[in-house]
């Protein structure tokens, strides 16, 4: 289960980065907005680190240590949930279109298979 949860992981960091990092204004109308100066350098901070989470996730999907394994996971875990939450947040002001809805939906997914997968790691 590991191995294969670090390789979806790393393909939706790395295709959401690089999407993000190569057609930011695109992205940012799908859920209702627009992007300037500051946001469009923010988006790309963040497409940049969901980049690097990828190319971490796809690096270890090979790992044998069981505690490594668990703090990589516990690493996704907390990065999932937090996008989550910022996702739900802010379609319920307003901000994000229903994509937001659509996207918190599938991170509170992702983070359900990944804390199951912690939980998974602690038992040996």
């Amino acid at each position: 289960m590991y191995r294969t949860l670090l390789v979806v992981l790393a393909a939706l960091g790395v295709a959401w980065g690089i999407t993000a990092l190569l057609v930011p204004d695109v992205l940012a109308q799908l859920y209702g907005g627009t992007l300037v100066g500051f946001g469009r350098a923010f988006t790309n901070v963040g497409a940049a680190i969901a980049v690097g989470f990828g190319l971490i996730d796809w690096s270890v999907r090979n790992l044998q240590d069981p505690s490594v394994r668990r703090s990589i996971l516990i690493a996704n875990l907390v990065a999932i949930t937090l996008v989550a939450l910022v996702l739900l947040v802010n379609t319920a002001a307003g901000t994000f279109n229903v994509l937001g809805w659509a996207g918190a939906l599938l991170h509170a997914i992702l983070a359900a298979v990944v804390f199951l997968a912690v939980v998974r790691a602690g038992r040996g």
